[in-house]
């Protein structure tokens, strides 16, 4: 049940629209906010460990990146110092 701030009638959940105009907010205008996240301590620690297992093929992945920049760089730089 929705309380109408303009005329104070109390409407069902399923009504988007009170009887005096006024436009009730729907679920996709309204922000969530996370305030507070209760975990239960072993629950939370399982939890960091499986997201730091998946940080391992992203760091990977990062690497190879820099490695290849870095051997680009090195090829441009070392063509630039032979001539």
């Amino acid at each position: 049940m929705m309380k109408c701030p303009n005329c104070k009638k109390i409407s069902p959940d399923e009504d988007s629209k009170c009887d005096c105009g006024y436009l009730f907010p729907t679920i996709y205008s309204s922000p969530v906010i996370v305030k507070d996240i209760e975990m239960k301590f072993f629950s939370m620690m399982w939890f960091m460990v499986k997201w730091a297992f998946a940080a391992i093929p992203a760091m990977i992945i990062i690497a190879i990146i820099v490695a290849f920049v870095m051997m680009l760089l090195g090829g441009f730089t070392t063509s630039l110092i032979d001539s």
